[in-house]
């Protein structure tokens, strides 16, 4: 079995946190599709940190309105955090 993506955690973290079927959360579905209130996105949000282990910075987040905008800040978030890792433990990637 592959490794979920990025996306697919996302969607089983907002469909756990808000107790509703996975297949009704898609990429393409925006918050207010979902039901989700201004309450249920704190939770998420708390969620999505606890899944991936990241800091997601609150007035960020309030701009976020679909399931496409937070897949793409929390790609972003992660790769931000494997960069600090990888300089903090000294490892370079040659120049290409």
């Amino acid at each position: 079995m592959s490794t979920p993506t990025v996306q697919d955690r996302v969607l089983k973290v907002i469909a756990t946190s808000k107790r509703i079927p996975l297949e009704t959360v898609t990429p393409d579905s925006s918050f207010e599709s979902l039901g989700i209130d201004s309450l249920d996105r704190l939770n998420i949000l708390f969620d999505l940190e606890s899944e991936f282990d990241i800091e997601i910075d609150d007035e960020q987040a309030k701009q976020v309105t679909n399931i496409h905008q937070m897949v793409d800040g929390i790609t972003q978030l992660l790769e931000a955090k494997n960069a600090a890792k990888d300089a903090a433990s000294g490892a370079s990637s040659p120049a290409e």
